[in-house]
Protein backbone atom coordinates (compact mmCIF):
# COMPACT_ATOMS: atom_id res chain seq x y z
CA UNK A 1 0.00 0.00 0.00
CA UNK A 2 0.97 3.66 -0.14
CA UNK A 3 2.19 3.75 3.47
CA UNK A 4 4.52 0.82 2.89
CA UNK A 5 5.74 2.35 -0.36
CA UNK A 6 6.36 5.67 1.38
CA UNK A 7 8.52 4.15 4.11
CA UNK A 8 10.43 1.96 1.66
CA UNK A 9 11.12 4.78 -0.78
CA UNK A 10 12.25 7.06 2.04
CA UNK A 11 14.65 4.43 3.34
CA UNK A 12 15.95 3.76 -0.16
CA UNK A 13 16.64 7.47 -0.63
CA UNK A 14 18.59 7.46 2.64
CA UNK A 15 20.56 4.45 1.40
CA UNK A 16 21.30 6.24 -1.88
CA UNK A 17 22.66 9.13 0.15
CA UNK A 18 24.76 6.73 2.20
CA UNK A 19 22.94 7.56 5.45
CA UNK A 20 21.62 4.14 6.37
CA UNK A 21 21.89 0.53 5.24
CA UNK A 22 19.89 -2.65 5.40
CA UNK A 23 19.41 -6.12 3.89
CA UNK A 24 15.79 -7.24 3.52
CA UNK A 25 14.24 -10.49 2.26
CA UNK A 26 12.24 -10.04 -0.93
CA UNK A 27 9.41 -12.33 0.22
CA UNK A 28 8.22 -10.19 3.14
CA UNK A 29 6.15 -7.06 2.66
CA UNK A 30 4.96 -4.08 4.69
CA UNK A 31 1.20 -3.61 4.54
CA UNK A 32 -1.87 -2.77 6.58
CA UNK A 33 -2.48 -4.93 9.67
CA UNK A 34 -6.03 -4.94 11.04
CA UNK A 35 -6.20 -2.69 14.09
CA UNK A 36 -2.42 -2.25 14.23
CA UNK A 37 -1.58 0.19 11.43
CA UNK A 38 1.06 -1.43 9.26
CA UNK A 39 3.03 -4.60 9.78
CA UNK A 40 5.43 -7.03 8.12
CA UNK A 41 3.92 -10.10 6.47
CA UNK A 42 5.49 -13.09 4.74
CA UNK A 43 4.37 -14.10 1.27
CA UNK A 44 5.99 -17.56 1.48
CA UNK A 45 6.40 -20.29 4.10
CA UNK A 46 9.40 -19.48 6.29
CA UNK A 47 11.26 -22.10 8.35
CA UNK A 48 12.59 -21.38 11.84
CA UNK A 49 15.89 -19.53 11.72
CA UNK A 50 15.10 -17.50 8.58
CA UNK A 51 16.98 -14.21 8.45
CA UNK A 52 14.42 -11.52 7.60
CA UNK A 53 16.18 -8.20 8.02
CA UNK A 54 19.54 -6.74 8.96
CA UNK A 55 19.42 -3.01 9.54
CA UNK A 56 21.53 -0.14 10.81
CA UNK A 57 19.62 2.67 12.54
CA UNK A 58 18.64 5.95 10.93
CA UNK A 59 20.05 7.53 14.09
CA UNK A 60 21.26 6.16 17.41
CA UNK A 61 22.63 7.08 20.82
CA UNK A 62 25.06 5.00 22.86
CA UNK A 63 24.36 4.61 26.58
CA UNK A 64 27.79 6.09 27.31
CA UNK A 65 26.66 9.25 25.47
CA UNK A 66 23.41 9.33 27.45
CA UNK A 67 25.24 9.19 30.78
CA UNK A 68 27.17 12.34 29.90
CA UNK A 69 23.99 14.34 30.46
CA UNK A 70 23.19 15.47 34.01
CA UNK A 71 19.83 13.72 33.61
CA UNK A 72 21.38 10.52 32.23
CA UNK A 73 20.14 8.34 35.11
CA UNK A 74 16.46 9.27 34.80
CA UNK A 75 14.10 6.53 33.70
CA UNK A 76 13.25 8.28 30.43
CA UNK A 77 16.83 9.37 29.70
CA UNK A 78 17.34 6.83 26.91
CA UNK A 79 14.46 8.13 24.77
CA UNK A 80 15.38 11.74 25.59
CA UNK A 81 19.02 11.25 24.58
CA UNK A 82 17.88 9.50 21.40
CA UNK A 83 15.53 12.41 20.67
CA UNK A 84 18.47 14.82 20.93
CA UNK A 85 20.53 12.55 18.65
CA UNK A 86 17.79 12.21 16.02
CA UNK A 87 16.91 15.91 15.98
CA UNK A 88 20.56 16.78 15.41
CA UNK A 89 20.54 14.58 12.29
CA UNK A 90 17.37 15.93 10.68
CA UNK A 91 19.39 18.15 8.32
CA UNK A 92 20.82 14.99 6.72
CA UNK A 93 18.97 13.70 3.62
CA UNK A 94 16.35 11.03 4.28
CA UNK A 95 16.33 11.15 8.09
CA UNK A 96 13.42 13.53 8.65
CA UNK A 97 11.34 11.98 5.84
CA UNK A 98 11.64 8.53 7.47
CA UNK A 99 10.77 9.76 10.97
CA UNK A 100 7.73 11.67 9.69
CA UNK A 101 6.24 8.48 8.21
CA UNK A 102 6.36 6.58 11.50
CA UNK A 103 3.60 5.95 14.04
CA UNK A 104 1.95 7.74 15.86
CA UNK A 105 0.14 10.35 13.80
CA UNK A 106 -0.11 12.73 16.78
CA UNK A 107 1.73 13.35 20.05
CA UNK A 108 1.23 10.73 22.80
CA UNK A 109 1.84 11.59 26.48
CA UNK A 110 4.53 9.53 28.23
CA UNK A 111 2.76 7.24 30.74
CA UNK A 112 5.88 7.07 32.91
CA UNK A 113 6.31 10.84 33.01
CA UNK A 114 4.68 11.61 36.38
CA UNK A 115 5.69 14.60 38.51
CA UNK A 116 4.33 12.94 41.64
CA UNK A 117 7.10 10.32 41.64
CA UNK A 118 10.01 12.82 41.49
CA UNK A 119 11.92 14.37 44.35
CA UNK A 120 13.34 17.88 44.11
CA UNK A 121 16.62 16.79 42.53
CA UNK A 122 14.91 14.55 39.98
CA UNK A 123 12.50 17.36 39.10
CA UNK A 124 15.41 19.70 38.38
CA UNK A 125 17.06 17.02 36.21
CA UNK A 126 13.79 16.41 34.39
CA UNK A 127 13.38 20.12 33.63
CA UNK A 128 16.94 20.23 32.31
CA UNK A 129 16.22 17.18 30.13
CA UNK A 130 13.13 18.83 28.66
CA UNK A 131 15.10 22.03 28.01
CA UNK A 132 17.87 20.09 26.23
CA UNK A 133 15.33 18.37 23.98
CA UNK A 134 13.65 21.65 23.13
CA UNK A 135 17.02 23.20 22.31
CA UNK A 136 17.86 20.27 20.05
CA UNK A 137 14.56 20.63 18.18
CA UNK A 138 15.12 24.38 17.75
CA UNK A 139 18.36 23.60 15.92
CA UNK A 140 16.74 20.88 13.78
CA UNK A 141 15.14 20.95 10.35
CA UNK A 142 11.73 20.03 11.78
CA UNK A 143 8.93 22.58 12.07
CA UNK A 144 7.97 23.58 15.65
CA UNK A 145 4.47 22.18 15.08
CA UNK A 146 6.06 18.72 14.64
CA UNK A 147 8.30 18.63 17.70
CA UNK A 148 5.90 17.00 20.17
CA UNK A 149 4.71 14.40 17.70
CA UNK A 150 8.22 13.55 16.51
CA UNK A 151 9.36 13.20 20.14
CA UNK A 152 6.57 10.62 20.59
CA UNK A 153 7.60 8.89 17.35
CA UNK A 154 11.17 8.50 18.58
CA UNK A 155 10.13 7.33 22.06
CA UNK A 156 7.62 4.77 20.80
CA UNK A 157 9.78 3.44 17.96
CA UNK A 158 13.16 3.27 19.66
CA UNK A 159 14.81 -0.15 19.77
CA UNK A 160 17.60 -0.97 22.19
CA UNK A 161 20.73 -2.68 20.89
CA UNK A 162 22.87 -4.93 23.07
CA UNK A 163 25.82 -6.99 21.86
CA UNK A 164 25.86 -10.51 23.37
CA UNK A 165 23.44 -9.43 26.09
CA UNK A 166 22.35 -13.03 26.66
CA UNK A 167 25.75 -13.79 28.21
CA UNK A 168 25.26 -14.72 31.85
CA UNK A 169 28.88 -14.05 32.77
CA UNK A 170 30.97 -11.12 31.60
CA UNK A 171 28.41 -9.08 29.65
CA UNK A 172 28.97 -5.88 31.66
CA UNK A 173 32.75 -6.21 31.53
CA UNK A 174 33.05 -7.09 27.83
CA UNK A 175 30.07 -5.68 25.97
CA UNK A 176 28.27 -3.02 28.05
CA UNK A 177 30.04 -0.26 26.07
CA UNK A 178 28.26 -1.48 22.90
CA UNK A 179 24.78 -0.78 24.34
CA UNK A 180 22.46 1.96 23.15
CA UNK A 181 19.20 2.66 21.35
CA UNK A 182 18.24 3.68 17.83
CA UNK A 183 15.44 4.39 15.40
CA UNK A 184 15.23 1.79 12.62
CA UNK A 185 13.34 2.74 9.45
CA UNK A 186 12.19 -0.79 8.56
CA UNK A 187 12.29 -2.70 11.86
CA UNK A 188 9.75 -0.29 13.34
CA UNK A 189 7.22 -2.08 11.11
CA UNK A 190 7.27 -5.24 13.28
CA UNK A 191 4.23 -5.18 15.55
CA UNK A 192 4.33 -6.53 19.11
CA UNK A 193 3.14 -9.86 20.44
CA UNK A 194 3.72 -11.64 23.74
CA UNK A 195 3.98 -14.78 21.58
CA UNK A 196 6.43 -13.50 18.94
CA UNK A 197 7.50 -15.46 15.87
CA UNK A 198 10.48 -13.15 15.29
CA UNK A 199 13.51 -12.65 17.54
CA UNK A 200 16.33 -10.16 17.22
CA UNK A 201 19.96 -9.87 18.21
CA UNK A 202 22.50 -7.12 17.68
CA UNK A 203 26.15 -6.67 16.87
CA UNK A 204 26.89 -3.09 17.79
CA UNK A 205 23.96 -1.08 16.43
CA UNK A 206 23.28 -3.51 13.57
CA UNK A 207 20.04 -5.36 14.34
CA UNK A 208 19.33 -8.87 12.98
CA UNK A 209 15.76 -10.22 12.83
CA UNK A 210 15.14 -13.99 12.48
CA UNK A 211 12.12 -16.27 12.73
CA UNK A 212 12.05 -18.43 15.87
CA UNK A 213 9.50 -20.90 14.49
CA UNK A 214 8.00 -21.91 11.11
CA UNK A 215 5.76 -19.10 9.79
CA UNK A 216 3.13 -19.95 7.12
CA UNK A 217 2.70 -17.76 4.04
CA UNK A 218 0.35 -14.83 4.61
CA UNK A 219 1.11 -14.60 8.34
CA UNK A 220 2.13 -11.43 10.11
CA UNK A 221 5.64 -11.31 11.58
CA UNK A 222 5.69 -10.22 15.23
CA UNK A 223 8.55 -9.31 17.54
CA UNK A 224 8.28 -8.63 21.27
CA UNK A 225 8.73 -5.14 22.71
CA UNK A 226 9.35 -6.57 26.20
CA UNK A 227 11.92 -8.99 27.61
CA UNK A 228 11.20 -12.59 26.73
CA UNK A 229 11.48 -13.55 30.42
CA UNK A 230 8.38 -11.41 31.07
CA UNK A 231 6.17 -13.41 28.70
CA UNK A 232 5.28 -15.76 31.55
CA UNK A 233 4.39 -12.88 33.90
CA UNK A 234 0.75 -11.90 34.56
CA UNK A 235 -0.92 -9.80 31.89
CA UNK A 236 -0.87 -6.74 34.17
CA UNK A 237 2.93 -6.97 34.51
CA UNK A 238 3.38 -7.38 30.76
CA UNK A 239 1.13 -4.40 30.09
CA UNK A 240 3.05 -2.25 32.57
CA UNK A 241 6.39 -3.24 30.98
CA UNK A 242 5.04 -2.58 27.48
CA UNK A 243 4.16 1.05 28.32
CA UNK A 244 2.96 1.87 24.80
CA UNK A 245 0.03 3.72 23.28
CA UNK A 246 -1.91 0.51 22.60
CA UNK A 247 -3.26 -2.50 24.47
CA UNK A 248 -1.78 -5.80 23.37
CA UNK A 249 -4.38 -8.09 21.79
CA UNK A 250 -2.15 -11.07 21.03
CA UNK A 251 -3.33 -14.64 21.60
CA UNK A 252 -1.81 -14.76 25.08
CA UNK A 253 -3.35 -11.46 26.22
CA UNK A 254 -6.78 -12.23 24.75
CA UNK A 255 -6.87 -15.52 26.68
CA UNK A 256 -5.94 -13.95 30.03
CA UNK A 257 -7.87 -11.69 32.40
CA UNK A 258 -6.26 -8.42 33.53
CA UNK A 259 -5.55 -8.52 37.29
CA UNK A 260 -3.90 -6.23 39.83
CA UNK A 261 -0.14 -6.03 39.17
CA UNK A 262 0.82 -5.57 42.83
CA UNK A 263 1.14 -9.03 44.33
CA UNK A 264 4.05 -8.42 46.68
CA UNK A 265 6.66 -9.50 44.16
CA UNK A 266 10.27 -9.63 45.30
CA UNK A 267 12.25 -6.84 43.65
CA UNK A 268 15.44 -8.49 42.40
CA UNK A 269 17.00 -5.17 41.41
CA UNK A 270 20.62 -4.02 41.23
CA UNK A 271 20.65 -3.06 44.91
CA UNK A 272 19.26 -6.45 46.02
CA UNK A 273 21.89 -8.27 43.96
CA UNK A 274 24.70 -6.01 45.18
CA UNK A 275 23.76 -6.62 48.81
CA UNK A 276 23.68 -10.37 48.22
CA UNK A 277 27.15 -10.32 46.71
CA UNK A 278 28.54 -8.91 49.97
CA UNK A 279 27.34 -11.99 51.86
CA UNK A 280 29.53 -15.10 52.32
CA UNK A 281 28.82 -17.74 49.68
CA UNK A 282 26.93 -20.13 51.98
CA UNK A 283 24.78 -17.36 53.44
CA UNK A 284 24.02 -16.18 49.93
CA UNK A 285 22.99 -19.71 48.97
CA UNK A 286 20.62 -19.93 51.94
CA UNK A 287 19.00 -16.59 51.05
CA UNK A 288 18.66 -17.49 47.37
CA UNK A 289 17.17 -20.92 48.09
CA UNK A 290 14.70 -19.33 50.49
CA UNK A 291 13.69 -16.70 47.93
CA UNK A 292 13.14 -19.37 45.28
CA UNK A 293 10.83 -21.13 47.75
CA UNK A 294 8.95 -17.86 48.34
CA UNK A 295 10.44 -16.61 51.61
CA UNK A 296 12.88 -13.81 52.43
CA UNK A 297 13.77 -13.17 56.07
CA UNK A 298 10.71 -15.16 57.11
CA UNK A 299 8.37 -13.05 54.97
CA UNK A 300 6.37 -14.72 52.23
CA UNK A 301 7.04 -13.23 48.79
CA UNK A 302 6.05 -13.92 45.21
CA UNK A 303 8.81 -14.13 42.63
CA UNK A 304 8.32 -13.42 38.95
CA UNK A 305 9.77 -16.00 36.58
CA UNK A 306 12.20 -13.40 35.23
CA UNK A 307 13.54 -12.70 38.71
CA UNK A 308 13.60 -16.39 39.63
CA UNK A 309 15.98 -16.88 36.69
CA UNK A 310 18.26 -14.16 38.09
CA UNK A 311 18.21 -15.96 41.45
CA UNK A 312 19.07 -19.32 39.86
CA UNK A 313 22.03 -17.77 38.03
CA UNK A 314 23.29 -16.27 41.30
CA UNK A 315 22.71 -19.58 43.08
CA UNK A 316 24.74 -21.47 40.49
CA UNK A 317 27.58 -18.95 40.79
CA UNK A 318 27.59 -19.21 44.59
CA UNK A 319 27.81 -23.01 44.44
CA UNK A 320 30.69 -22.73 41.97
CA UNK A 321 32.53 -20.43 44.38
CA UNK A 322 32.38 -23.21 47.00
CA UNK A 323 33.41 -25.86 44.48
CA UNK A 324 29.95 -27.48 44.66
CA UNK A 325 29.81 -28.16 40.94
CA UNK A 326 27.07 -30.81 41.07
CA UNK A 327 24.76 -28.36 42.84
CA UNK A 328 25.73 -25.59 40.44
CA UNK A 329 24.85 -27.87 37.53
CA UNK A 330 21.44 -28.57 39.08
CA UNK A 331 20.80 -24.82 39.35
CA UNK A 332 21.64 -24.34 35.65
CA UNK A 333 19.45 -27.33 34.77
CA UNK A 334 16.54 -25.75 36.67
CA UNK A 335 17.08 -22.50 34.78
CA UNK A 336 17.05 -24.43 31.50
CA UNK A 337 13.87 -26.32 32.37
CA UNK A 338 12.04 -23.09 33.16
CA UNK A 339 13.39 -21.36 30.05
CA UNK A 340 12.39 -24.22 27.73
CA UNK A 341 8.85 -24.11 29.10
CA UNK A 342 8.28 -20.34 29.31
CA UNK A 343 10.53 -18.53 26.83
CA UNK A 344 9.84 -18.25 23.08
CA UNK A 345 11.16 -21.11 20.92
CA UNK A 346 14.94 -21.13 20.37
CA UNK A 347 15.39 -18.10 22.67
CA UNK A 348 18.92 -16.73 22.97
CA UNK A 349 18.93 -17.08 26.78
CA UNK A 350 18.51 -20.84 26.46
CA UNK A 351 21.76 -20.95 24.49
CA UNK A 352 23.59 -19.12 27.26
CA UNK A 353 22.16 -21.34 30.03
CA UNK A 354 23.10 -24.47 28.06
CA UNK A 355 26.65 -23.15 27.59
CA UNK A 356 26.94 -22.56 31.35
CA UNK A 357 25.62 -26.06 32.09
CA UNK A 358 28.14 -27.53 29.63
CA UNK A 359 31.02 -25.63 31.23
CA UNK A 360 30.12 -26.73 34.77
CA UNK A 361 29.47 -30.35 33.73
CA UNK A 362 32.84 -30.41 31.95
CA UNK A 363 34.64 -29.08 35.03
CA UNK A 364 33.00 -31.69 37.25
CA UNK A 365 34.02 -34.53 34.94
CA UNK A 366 30.55 -35.14 33.50
CA UNK A 367 31.74 -35.04 29.89
CA UNK A 368 28.73 -36.98 28.51
CA UNK A 369 26.23 -34.52 30.02
CA UNK A 370 28.47 -31.61 29.00
CA UNK A 371 28.49 -32.71 25.38
CA UNK A 372 24.71 -33.05 25.35
CA UNK A 373 24.29 -29.50 26.66
CA UNK A 374 26.87 -28.29 24.16
CA UNK A 375 25.01 -29.85 21.21
CA UNK A 376 21.72 -28.36 22.41
CA UNK A 377 23.37 -24.94 22.72
CA UNK A 378 24.76 -25.20 19.17
CA UNK A 379 21.43 -26.29 17.70
CA UNK A 380 19.48 -23.45 19.32
CA UNK A 381 22.24 -20.98 18.46
CA UNK A 382 21.96 -21.83 14.75
CA UNK A 383 18.25 -20.89 14.74
CA UNK A 384 18.64 -17.84 16.99
CA UNK A 385 21.82 -16.41 15.46
CA UNK A 386 22.96 -18.46 12.45
CA UNK A 387 26.54 -18.31 11.24
CA UNK A 388 27.38 -21.94 11.89
CA UNK A 389 29.95 -23.31 14.26
CA UNK A 390 32.44 -20.48 13.78
CA UNK A 391 29.95 -17.84 14.94
CA UNK A 392 28.93 -20.02 17.89
CA UNK A 393 32.51 -20.54 19.06
CA UNK A 394 33.43 -16.89 18.65
CA UNK A 395 30.31 -15.78 20.52
CA UNK A 396 31.01 -17.95 23.58
CA UNK A 397 34.80 -18.20 23.54
CA UNK A 398 35.16 -15.52 26.22
CA UNK A 399 32.61 -17.18 28.51
CA UNK A 400 34.32 -20.55 28.23
CA UNK A 401 37.88 -19.27 28.69
CA UNK A 402 36.98 -17.10 31.68
CA UNK A 403 35.44 -20.05 33.53
CA UNK A 404 37.82 -22.87 32.64
CA UNK A 405 40.67 -22.60 35.15
CA UNK A 406 44.08 -23.87 34.09
CA UNK A 407 44.25 -27.64 34.08
CA UNK A 408 40.47 -28.12 34.20
CA UNK A 409 39.38 -31.48 32.85
CA UNK A 410 36.75 -31.79 30.15
CA UNK A 411 36.57 -31.04 26.46
CA UNK A 412 37.40 -28.10 24.27
CA UNK A 413 34.85 -26.26 22.16
CA UNK A 414 36.08 -28.09 19.09
CA UNK A 415 35.53 -31.57 20.55
CA UNK A 416 31.78 -31.68 19.85
CA UNK A 417 30.75 -32.33 16.24
CA UNK A 418 27.95 -30.25 14.77
CA UNK A 419 25.18 -32.15 13.02
CA UNK A 420 24.68 -30.87 9.48
CA UNK A 421 20.91 -31.01 9.38
CA UNK A 422 17.83 -28.80 9.50
CA UNK A 423 16.82 -27.73 13.03
CA UNK A 424 14.51 -30.10 14.83
CA UNK A 425 11.01 -28.90 15.80
CA UNK A 426 11.10 -26.84 18.99
CA UNK A 427 8.88 -29.33 20.84
CA UNK A 428 11.51 -32.03 20.26
CA UNK A 429 14.38 -29.80 21.42
CA UNK A 430 12.42 -28.67 24.50
CA UNK A 431 11.69 -32.28 25.41
CA UNK A 432 15.39 -33.14 25.22
CA UNK A 433 16.23 -30.16 27.43
CA UNK A 434 13.81 -31.54 30.03
CA UNK A 435 15.35 -35.02 29.83
CA UNK A 436 18.95 -33.79 30.16
CA UNK A 437 17.98 -31.40 32.96
CA UNK A 438 16.42 -34.25 34.95
CA UNK A 439 19.53 -36.34 34.37
CA UNK A 440 21.64 -33.53 35.84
Amino acid sequence: NELGKGVTSAVREAVRQGKTSFVLRSDICLRESAGKGRGWFTTTDLPAGTLLLVEKPVASCMDCEMYRYKWGNLGSADSAALTVAVSSRTHKPGVLSIIRLMHPSEAVPDKDDSEEDRDEEEQAEHEKMQADMQQAWRQSAAHPSEWDRLSSVIRLNSIGFYTNNEHVMGFKERYRACTGSGVYGLACGFNHSCRPNVARFCIGDAAFFRTNQPVPAGSELYMSYIESELHSAPKSIRSEALARDFTCSCVACEAEELTDADKGYLDVDVQFQAELKTCPSQQRIDILQGALKGKVEGVKVNVLGKDAQELRCMLAAAHEELGQLDKALRAWAQALSWAAEHLPPFDEMIVSFAVQAAIVASRSGGVVIAKRWWRIAQEIHEVAFGGGRLHFELRYKGEVESQRPGGAQGFSMGDVPVAEQAPRPWAVVAEEIGLVARAA
